[in-house]
């Protein structure tokens, strides 16, 4: 924060701009020259003046869960970030099992496509991440390690 009027080389060295002023003629000054130096820029409320929209975001772990209306919405994205994540708390145990494999995968299975499938067998098969919530991780691990080895179907 600088307790003072913008300058235009306020933004010298920046990649990404955020303008939320209550002065309109302000916030359109920041946006003109952030565009001018072709920065990212962010007018808060004023969607006509963003060059990106700011999603509603939350961390549980090594889950990310981003929420955006658009920018039709910023209060409605919010509540709804919240809610998500709230169920995503379920899901972080997977995301943690999950990446456990994923060295294994990238060694065992020659292509992005086969490691794609596989992941998708893993998460789709309802056994598994069952058992992952449930933390009956030897048994995921058993089941995860077998489809490693299971013949693949192209499609």
């Amino acid at each position: 924060h600088m307790a003072r009027r913008f300058r235009a080389g306020d933004l010298q060295g920046a990649w990404l701009v955020f303008a939320a002023t209550n002065d309109q003629a302000l916030n359109e000054a920041v946006y003109r020259a952030a565009t001018r130096r072709c920065l990212f820029a962010n007018v808060v409320d004023q969607k006509p003046l963003c060059s990106f929209l700011a999603p509603a975001t939350a961390r549980r772990g090594a889950l990310t869960i981003a929420v955006s209306t658009g920018g039709l919405s910023p209060t409605l994205a919010k509540r709804l970030r919240d809610e998500v994540i709230q169920v995503g708390a379920a899901y972080e145990p997977l995301v943690q099992f999950l990446g456990s494999l994923r060295a294994r995968a990238q060694r065992q299975l020659p292509t992005y496509q086969d490691r794609q499938r596989y992941f998708e067998r893993l998460v789709g098969d309802a056994r598994i991440p069952g058992w992952v919530r449930q933390g009956r991780l030897r048994l995921a691990r058993r089941a995860a390690v077998g489809l490693l080895h299971a013949p693949r179907t192209r499609r």
